[in-house]
């Protein structure tokens, strides 16, 4: 078994390219604010 800290930094490091990924792609950043509209509606 992996040490938390390995996995989290893992995580963390998978979550910063989407990030960046996203950030970079106006039409991903558009779909993601639609969807939190979407759910804020909900509650």
């Amino acid at each position: 078994m992996r040490a938390s800290n390995e996995i989290f930094a893992e995580m963390d490091a998978r979550l910063n390219r989407q990030r960046h990924t996203i950030l970079n792609n106006p039409q991903m950043l558009n779909m993601l604010e639609q969807q939190q509209q979407q759910q804020q509606q909900n509650y």
